[in-house]
């Protein structure tokens, strides 16, 4: 027995679809904070875990924890020195963060024309650690607070944003929406 009526389920119109909503723009305000550090930069390894009660520690904890070190101290001064922010430091909102590592670059790399570091470590190895570095130095409370991460890697003098010697220049932005008016 066959029937060529449809099943119920299948003659109901399915439901509208809801409107899109207009996306609410929001600006990055300042820099808050803008660092440079000059220095090889670390990128943050591998954890590996001792065991129950035992710290985690990091692979290349010898050479990162001075990196950090650096980057902190660094942040520490430059929001010393910086004019007094209205509600203080840490930052306590959303955070936009740019990120500008200058790498050396290798011997065997071209002379006349633009290389990329496309090599280990990785950009988010290096990103990890400025980000546990920043927020050692009090500049934000949380690296969950950052809703925009503009980060690149570039040889010495290859980049708008990269310095003459390997290092990082830092800028720390509040997030808002502007007003209506």
């Amino acid at each position: 027995f066959t029937t060529t009526s449809r099943p119920a389920w299948r003659s109901r119109p399915s439901p509208p679809k809801p409107s899109p909503t207009e996306p609410i723009d929001y600006h990055l305000y300042g820099p808050a904070l803008s660092i440079e550090v000059v220095g090889d930069p670390i990128g943050q390894g591998r954890i590996s875990f001792m065991g129950k009660g035992r710290p985690a520690v990091h692979s290349n904890r010898k050479t990162l924890l001075p990196w950090r070190d650096l980057i902190a101290a660094v942040a520490h001064n430059a929001k010393s020195g910086a004019p007094q922010r209205l509600g203080g430091w840490p930052l306590d909102g959303p955070v936009g963060l740019h990120l500008h590592f200058t790498v050396k670059k290798p011997s065997g790399s071209p002379k006349t024309r633009r290389a990329f570091p496309s090599k280990r470590p990785d950009l988010s190895h290096y990103v990890r650690a400025a980000e546990d570095a920043l927020q050692a130095a009090g500049i934000f409370k949380d690296d969950a607070q950052i809703v925009e991460l503009l980060a690149t890697k570039a040889y010495p003098g290859e980049h708008v944003h990269s310095l003459d010697v390997p290092g990082l220049v830092a800028r720390v932005y509040t997030v808002g929406v502007p007003d209506a008016s």
